[in-house]
């Protein structure tokens, strides 16, 4: 298994569990400090990817066998994300949130633009796939909880 190991400024590393002495993969980020880091495995040849989130922006790496490489790197919102989310049922989506904004859908084979964007008043703090489902997802606001279906934003 290998999952995030690092996140210095300047660089992030993984390391590979099973072996016991593992060299860690890095590579070098234009980011100074991550507040958040997810990491997402698939069962195919794809690999996997890991997020590192840093102020409202969010910088997506892919991590093979034998190499750790920049996805893509985005501004997602105009203020520090407050959470994201892999979806369990779609390699390719991710879902982020922040205090201040909206709820936004990204499609990681194209990180201009959010694929959906649900407006919020007062942001979310915490925005989560449903584990059953690519449709629903659920977010935090306070004391409040919303389930979202994106198929009726």
């Amino acid at each position: 298994m290998i999952f995030p190991f690092d996140y210095r400024p300047g660089s992030v590393s993984v390391v590979e569990s099973e072996k016991y002495s593992a060299i860690p993969r890095s590579t070098k980020t234009n980011r100074r400090d991550a507040h958040i880091i997810r990491w997402q495995r698939f069962n195919d040849a794809s690999g996997s990817h890991i997020i590192c989130v840093s102020t409202q922006f969010f910088d997506i790496y892919t991590v093979n066998f034998d190499c750790l490489s920049l996805l893509g790197s985005t501004c997602a919102h105009p203020f520090n994300l407050a959470d994201v989310d892999w979806c369990s049922y779609d390699s390719n989506l991710l879902l982020s949130c922040s205090i201040d904004d909206a709820v936004k859908c990204w499609d990681l084979r194209d990180l201009r633009c959010p694929c959906l964007q649900m407006q919020v008043i007062g942001g979310a703090e915490q925005a989560k796939w449903a584990p059953l489902s690519t449709n629903l997802l659920c977010t935090s606001h306070g004391t409040d909880l919303r389930l979202w279906d994106k198929r009726v934003s």
